[in-house]
Order: structure tokens, then sequence, then C-alpha cells
């Protein structure tokens, strides 16, 4: 700043010229920052790439209870041992809430408010994409043994391990609950072969049998209707489902392209895999990661400079981060502006 103030000492018109000259600097910099953020700080990988290093959705398993009574604190202590144990690779985390709790915003764990019978236990969604929670399941007082099997996995899930380390997406294929006519049996066939020869390897298609009771969590899960028409859902990464889900007339060759096609775009923290979908709660152990196939689009271009990626313990909106990140340097840059006009006019002339 004494550098400055020394070069304008008996020259009145130099401070305007500086001044302006300063304000194009200024102005080329916002430009250049909105540039970078319109581009939405482009990686060098594809959004499918970029979904096995992001941090799987955490969903919430709720002990509804006053836990200082004997029963609540043997749920408790069950299901934490349960979640530290055989589910550790489960996403998902424990909470305990008092129903007598007055200040508690029901509606942000998806429910009106406390269930009428209790003690009870459920298992609440988290969609970061949309700042949403839902129910998946609840039991009451708790789940048993036999519904913590299934709560982890069920032989659908595994299978979509299996596929999905080493393809671009799994195909969810729901057939409707009575006899169908419809042509879509063909058109997955049409899309598998399709990828397949312009995006190898391809994708996979599994049957889902809505009426399986082994698949009741994963049913509530995407509200898949034990009578609903033909349903077909996207799973990437390590089990992202893509919302929105195709039924009925909407599964068409060219929706399921143009869904599919999001998979080999280059990522972009705006448009992050996280806000493609949901993760299915499910375990996924550490020894699935090698098994991941690095797949490279066809027409991705050179690699581009990346940012850190987001720690698994961060949340939150990366498109609203940019957003406040991007107007703070923007009010600073024009607070520096209008300080230079302001002292240009200001400054007296010796």
């Amino acid at each position: 700043m004494m550098r400055f103030e020394n070069s304008d000492r008996g020259q009145p018109g130099a401070c305007r010229r500086v001044s302006a000259a300063g304000i194009l600097r200024i102005l080329a910099g916002v430009v250049a920052i909105a540039v970078y953020a319109s581009a939405g700080f482009p990686c060098d990988t594809t959004v499918r790439g970029k979904a096995f290093e992001e941090m799987r959705d955490i969903h919430r398993l709720i002990i509804l209870a006053d836990e200082k009574e004997l029963q609540n604190k043997t749920i408790a202590g069950q299901l934490r041992n349960w979640l530290a144990g055989p589910a550790r690779f489960f996403n998902a985390e424990m909470l305990l809430l008092d129903p007598r709790d007055e200040t508690i915003e029901w509606l942000e764990y998806g429910i009106p408010g406390p269930p009428p019978g209790l003690p009870a236990v459920a298992l609440i969604g988290r969609d970061r994409a949309h700042f949403r929670s839902f129910v998946i399941a609840h039991w009451e007082p708790a789940p048993t043994g036999a519904d913590l099997d299934l709560l982890t996995s069920s032989p659908l899930r595994e299978r979509i391990k299996r596929e999905v380390v080493g393809r671009w997406a799994v195909l969810l294929y729901a057939p409707a609950a009575g006899p169908s006519l419809s042509g879509t049996p063909a058109v997955l066939e049409e899309v598998q072969t399709l990828w397949a020869e312009k995006h190898p390897p391809g994708i996979s298609i599994l049957t889902f049998d809505r009426s399986d009771p082994r698949e009741k969590l994963l049913a509530s899960f995407i509200g898949l209707e034990p009578d609903g028409p033909e349903w077909v859902g996207i799973v990437f990464g390590r089990g992202k489902m893509m919302i929105p889900p195709l039924e009925g007339e909407e599964i068409t060759t060219d929706s399921l392209n143009t869904l599919l096609g999001k998979l080999v775009e280059i990522c972009s923290c705006l448009e992050p895999p996280s806000m493609l979908g949901v993760d299915i709660p499910m375990t996924w152990e550490p020894e699935l990661e090698p098994k991941i196939v690095s797949l490279v689009a066809a027409e991705m271009p050179p690699a581009l400079p990346s940012l850190p990626a987001v720690s698994e313990n961060e949340s939150g909106n990366p498109r609203l981060l940019a957003v406040v990140v991007g107007i703070m340097a923007l009010s600073i840059l024009g607070v520096a502006a209008v300080t230079l006009v302001v002292s240009g006019r200001r400054r007296p002339a010796i």
C-alpha cells in the first residue's frame, strides 16, 4: 500500500490511470473465476469412475426410545455391537431419539412424528441430492437376528456388487406383477448390445423378483410396489441407484441411453455422482476395491487437473459450496474496485 501511495504523489492523474488498470485486472479476474466455475472444476475421470472415489450415503438406524429403560438399553447395546461387528461395512449409523423430546424436527427423519408403538427401530434413508429423508423399514420393538441378516445383504445385492465393479452400470429389471406383452426385454437387450460395442465391457442386466421376501428391504428402498408396472433402475459405483428410475412406457432405448450416457461424461464438482442418486443400503467390503475395473470412455479428452476428493466425513451440496465461494470472491473483488475508485477521487493533488 505504501508503494502505491508513493508512486502517486505529484501526479493527480496517475491514480485514476492506475485505478482503471486495476479495475480491468479485477474484471479479468472475475471473468476467469466465472469461466472456471462454469466449467465445474473438471477432473480426469468419468462420472462412473468418480463414483468409486466418493463417500457412500450414510443412512440412519434410529432407535425411538428412552435409553434409560432396561429393555431399550439392551436394544441399543445389541445394535451397537452389530454395527461394530457383522455390519461394520454397512452404510448406516445409529442414532437414539427420545420420543418425548419436543425439540426434535421429525420431518428431518422422514416421519411426521414418533410412532404410537414404542420402543421402535427405523432405518431412515438419506438422499443428499434432494435434501430429503425417507423411511426404508421399521421394527417394533427391534429387528430380530434374521431381520439384521437381510438388512445388510440379500442375493440380489450380492450380485450387484459382483457385477458393478467391472461394468459401466447394472440395470435392475423388475417385470410387471401380472402378464406383460411389452417389448421391454427386447429394449434391454438392444441397449446391452449397443453398450458392449460402443463402451466395452458394457452393462449387466439383473432381474429383480419383487415377490422375493429376501429382497423386501431393497424393494422398500426404491419404492417398488408388489403389483406395480415394469420397472428399470440403473446402479453404478458402490451401489448408487440413479434417480429417477424408469417405469412402464418410460422404458425406451433412448431414455436408457440418455441416463447411462451420464456415466461416461467427465466428472465435475458441480455435477458429482452423489447428485445422481442414492446408495443402496448394503455392505461394501474392502476386498471389493481391488476388483474395480478402470474404464475409459472413447470420447474422453486429455486429463485435466482435479481437485482433492471430498472426505467421507464431509457432506452437503457441492453446487452450493461453489456458489458460496464464487459469491465471496466476487464480493471481495467488488469492494476492492470501489476502494480503488474512491481513493483515486479523494486523494488530493500536491
